[in-house]
C-alpha cells in the first residue's frame, strides 16, 4: 500500500472517546506468555492494518501509516476479567501517541484467558474476532497469508440500503440483550453481549 491511507469513514472514530472493543476467550489449555507473544507477532505481522499507526497532517487530516516494526506486549492480570475491561476504560487510547490494541492473560483452572481491548480504529467487533481466530490457527502451527488493509470509500457505499432478514434479527436480539444488561448493571458500566465482545463507554 502507499505509505498513507487516508481515513474517512473512520475518522468518526478518531476524536470520539467510545467504544473500546472488548472479546475474551478461554483456551482450555495453559500456554506459556512466550508462545502467546511469538502467536500475537504473527498475527499483527500478516494483518497489515495492526502495524498501522494514526498520523495526522498540518490540516489535521488523519492516515493510517504502515510502521516498520510493532510490537503489541502482552501482560498477565489476575483480577476477573470484567473488572480489567473497566480499569483499562479509564485509560483511553490516544491515536496519536501508540498502540491501539492492549492484550492480557490470565491462568484460571487449567485454563488460559485472552483478553484483547481495542480502540475501534483498528476494527470492529467482528474484525478482533477474525484476530483471535489467527492467533488460535498460529498457535496450532498454521501458516497464514498475509492481509493488505483495505478502506471502503464512501462513494463507493450504497445510497439507500436495508438489513437483510437474519441481520434485522440479530440486531433486534442484541439490542433486547442490551436493555436487559442495562438493567442490571451500574450506568457507565459494560454491556455484555453472548460471544462476549463488549463495548465500553469511556
Amino acid at each position: 500500500m502507499n505509505n498513507k491511507l487516508k481515513i474517512n469513514k473512520e475518522r468518526t472514530w478518531v476524536y470520539s472517546p467510545t467504544p473500546n472493543v472488548v472479546i475474551k476467550t478461554t483456551v482450555n489449555a495453559v500456554i506459556p506468555e512466550e508462545k502467546l507473544q511469538v502467536a500475537i507477532n504473527k498475527a499483527v505481522e500478516v494483518n497489515e492494518i495492526l502495524r498501522c499507526s494514526v498520523v495526522f497532517d498540518s490540516n489535521q487530516e488523519t492516515y493510517y501509516q504502515v510502521q516498520p516494526d510493532t510490537i503489541y506486549p502482552i501482560n498477565e492480570y489476575c483480577d476477573e476479567w470484567e473488572k480489567v475491561a473497566l480499569g483499562q476504560a479509564k485509560e483511553p487510547f490516544r491515536p496519536d501517541r501508540g498502540n491501539l490494541i492492549r492484550f492480557f492473560y490470565s491462568y484460571k483452572e487449567g485454563n488460559t484467558e485472552l483478553l484483547l481491548i481495542a480502540h475501534h480504529l483498528m476494527g470492529d467487533g467482528t474484525s478482533y474476532a477474525y484476530l483471535i481466530q489467527d492467533i488460535m490457527r498460529i498457535l496450532n502451527g498454521k501458516i497464514l497469508k498475509n492481509k493488505p488493509i483495505q478502506l471502503f470509500q464512501m462513494e463507493d457505499l450504497p445510497k439507500k440500503s436495508k438489513l437483510t432478514l437474519p441481520m434485522r434479527i440479530m440486531m433486534n436480539g442484541l439490542n433486547k440483550n442490551s436493555i436487559r444488561q442495562e438493567e442490571r448493571l451500574p450506568q457507565k458500566s459494560i454491556i455484555i453481549w453472548r460471544n462476549n465482545i463488549i463495548m465500553i463507554p469511556i
